[in-house]
């Protein structure tokens, strides 16, 4: 499907299929004394499908986000899961021995059976947590999303301020902002540059910019050049100044005679352009300020140490549309803005499809609310703990929440499809708790980490799962 793999997709695709790990567990756990595990598989086939099909209905949000690394992202973790779900119902049940004993006779599964069964019944725990989950989103103060793409390099904060000292003090070219211009050729578009560094050079002097570079500072403009070619002086005229300069000099007899000759030939020769430079040192430069796009040409203006932006605002908005300020930072963070809220109306459609798809399966709109119920409220409860921590959500925040819901909804499934049986309601816990209890170590390490991506994702879904664990044993269990 794709002409190459970015190595992200790799590394979060390895994270995320972990969801995988749930499927031989609840296989093992449904395990019972002189029971054929084919027979086991058989059995619980129904719902381990359908929290397969969920969850890679669910990841469908990101194959069609229309960014490419979630498209793989989500490609990987469909097919990844698919084949897990399958290998878990036809392949794993022929390799294992026959039932050796019930998992939900065991110490663990009596215990937590135990537990679950006096837990007490909380009819309005559902409304109350959804009450105040939307208050906490509604009326905590405090920014939603974060867009800033520098928020998530792993690079620490000090060495980040150190190198935009650095930066500064070498005066290399400021990464955020840039002047283009645009013109039908290169030379007026040189003329154009030309005009306008008598303008930069004044905001220099006034110390709104430390300085700038264009391309008409290596490659000026025709009418430059000529003008520089006639103010050359002419043979004899060079000649008569060259001897006065060299009177009583010990220099050898014509050993200028090559510099007369270059400045000769320099009077004659055809003005540069931007293809008589191509092969030579300028060419890099010159290429990489001067670009050719759309029948018209580019020139760009690096600048170094904008103090006052709004300077260059104002000088772009005088133009008449002939020069454009680009804020590259701002055009970024649109850039994620403007996809995630694509990525958000997908996820709300693959949703409702995911509802429908538990709908179907459980036959029963009362069943299919207690399986989704501790899902939904157990993402609106990582939401509100998100933002009333002040952490704003970023994609990588999305994608955890996906995953979390994926998870909870397998306990929601597991829990669901037991509830009128104790044995099989012991093997069911025994199967969530596991689950949850590997969830949760293997993201806590994640959430521990210095790196703000892996500390997304590990702490959205150790919220995530801790929520979908608890609410899953007060709402399905009690609500029979």
């Amino acid at each position: 499907m794709f002409d190459g793999v970015h190595g992200i997709t790799i590394a979060f695709g390895f994270t995320l299929t972990g969801v995988a790990l749930d499927y031989p567990i609840y296989l093992f756990s449904n395990e019972q004394a002189g029971v054929r595990p084919v027979d086991v598989a058989r059995t619980v086939w129904p719902t381990l499908a359908t929290a397969v099909a969920a969850v890679c209905i669910a990841y469908l949000a990101f194959l069609v986000s229309g960014v490419r690394g979630l498209a793989q992202l989500a490609t990987f973790n469909i097919v990844g899961l698919a084949a897990a779900g399958l290998c878990t119902r036809y392949l794993l049940p022929r390799l294992l021995p026959m039932g050796a004993r019930d998992r939900g006779e065991g110490r663990l599964g009596v215990l937590l059976a135990g537990v679950s069964n006096r837990l007490p019944r909380l009819p309005w725990l559902a409304p109350l947590i959804a009450v105040l989950g939307l208050a906490a989103v509604v009326l905590i103060p405090g920014p939603w999303w974060d867009n800033d793409l520098g928020h998530l390099t792993p690079v620490p904060e000090s060495m980040v301020r150190e190198y935009e000292s650095l930066q500064q003090a070498l005066g290399a070219p400021d990464v955020r902002y840039l002047l283009a211009l645009q013109a039908p050729t290169p030379d007026a578009l040189l003329r154009r540059e030309e005009a306008l560094a008598t303008q930069l050079a004044t905001l220099t002097t006034q110390h709104a910019i430390g300085g700038f570079d264009q391309a008409a500072r290596y490659l000026p403009s025709a009418a430059v050049q000529r003008r520089r070619q006639a103010a050359l002086p002419n043979a004899a005229a060079l000649q008569d100044s060259l001897d006065q300069a060299v009177t009583g000099m010990p220099f050898k007899p014509g050993l200028f005679a090559p510099f007369l000759a270059d400045v000769a030939r320099a009077r004659a020769l055809p003005p540069l352009a931007e293809d008589t430079i191509a092969g030579t040192p300028l060419a890099l430069t010159v290429g990489s300020l001067l670009q050719h796009r759309d029948g018209g040409w580019t020139g760009l203006v690096t600048l170094t140490d904008v103090r006052q932006p709004q300077q260059l605002a104002a000088l772009a908005a005088a133009s008449g549309g002939t020069l454009q300020l680009l804020d590259l930072k701002q055009a970024a963070e649109d850039l994620v803005a403007h996809q995630r809220q694509r990525i958000v109306a997908s996820v709300a459609a693959a949703a409702l499809l995911l509802i429908l798809v538990v709908a179907v399966t459980c036959r029963s709109f009362r069943r299919m609310v207690r399986v989704v119920t501790p899902m939904a409220l157990s993402t609106l409860v990582t939401l509100a703990v998100l933002h009333g921590a002040g952490i704003a959500l970023n994609l990588f925040h999305l994608i955890a929440l996906v995953l979390a819901a994926g998870l909870g909804l397998d306990y929601g499934l597991f829990l669901e499809r037991a509830t009128h049986e104790p044995a099989a309601h012991r093997r069911a816990l025994h199967a969530v708790t596991i689950c949850a209890t590997a969830a949760c170590v293997v993201f806590a390490v994640l959430g521990s980490s210095t790196l703000p991506v892996l500390r997304s994702i590990g702490i959205t879904v150790v919220l995530g799962v801790v929520s979908n664990f608890l609410l899953s044993q007060l709402l399905i269990r009690r609500q029979q």
